[in-house]
This record gives C-alpha cells, structure tokens and sequence, in this order.
C-alpha cells in the first residue's frame, strides 16, 4: 500500500513536532509489524519513539485529530 499525500502530509507534520522522534527507516518500522500478542502483522508507516508521557500525549492528540 503507497501512503496517500494526505497521510504523508500529516507524518510530516508530526515528525516536524517531534524531530528525530519519527522513524521512517525500514528495518525500525519492521522492528513493529506486530502487536504483542503476534495476531495480526503489518508494516506501519512510521513509528514514534517517544521518551516522555508528553510527546505520547502529543502522539496520540496528533493522531485523533488527522
């Protein structure tokens, strides 16, 4: 799946709020294909490497909203 220009738009975004915090490489988003319980599996678009509650915060507000 190519991402749409929309989403792409919208990562961009919050990796300019959080530099260096969103991974984009391959091998780091493959590190995440998985959830814990190993059910489903997928390639995520990026991945947030948060180092506080309040980049988590601004993570999961960012993502509500777009």
């Amino acid at each position: 799946m190519i991402p749409s220009a929309d989403y792409a738009s919208a990562i961009e975004r919050l990796a300019a709020r959080l530099p260096g915090r969103i991974l984009f490489d391959r091998a780091a988003r493959e590190q995440f294909q998985t959830d814990f319980g190993r059910w489903r599996y997928q390639v995520p678009g990026a991945v947030a490497r948060c180092r506080s509650s309040e980049e988590v915060a601004t993570v999961v507000r960012f993502c509500r909203e777009n």
